[in-house]
């Protein structure tokens, strides 16, 4: 008996004794980060840059992906839980507005963090006639097409909506 007992007292003593000066002592730990984790929604990357921030109580940022870059989307107008925010007309001459290149046949990835219950794509929000293309509402979604302007993506969830914008621009 009084060997187990100075077994487990060599054990705890063993555990306690480790210094702070001693590299070894603890194994090293991932700094905290607010930038995209390395997979978002269960897909790899993301944007590398931080994420716009809204209101207190507003919708989480919303990323696009195309073949060559990936950016966090701005903030559109939005009514998130007891937060409303109605934005001026965003333009693709924003500077908050994430511009990506966008080649004929290209695919566009928008990534949320929740999953919406329905999904619209604006597309020429920012002109005089602008198509609104359905979208499967799912956390990502894709959609592909030749276009060159504003990007509005006005999702739902409950009682939520939010749009995100981004501009596309065409390249050949």
């Amino acid at each position: 008996m009084r060997l187990v007992t100075l077994c487990l007292l060599a054990l705890l003593l063993a555990a306690c004794g480790s210094s702070d000066d001693d590299p070894a002592a603890e194994p090293e730990r991932a700094p905290a980060t607010t930038t995209a984790p390395e997979t978002t929604n269960g897909q790899p990357g993301g944007p590398s840059e931080e994420p716009p921030v809204a209101e207190e109580g507003g919708p989480p940022p919303a990323w696009i992906e195309t073949p060559g870059a990936a950016a966090w989307m701005s903030f559109g107008r939005y009514c998130w839980g007891e937060v409303c925010v109605e934005s001026v007309q965003v333009t693709c001459d924003d500077s908050s507005v994430p511009q990506l290149d966008l080649a004929a046949g290209d695919a566009v990835r928008f990534h949320l963090d929740f999953e919406p219950d329905t999904a619209e794509l604006t597309l020429g929000a920012d002109g005089n006639r602008p198509e609104v293309v359905t979208l499967e509402p799912a956390r990502t979604m894709e959609w592909q097409g030749d276009y060159d302007g504003a990007l509005w993506l006005a999702v739902t969830s409950g009682q939520d909506e939010v749009a995100y914008v981004a501009c596309a621009r065409a390249v050949s």
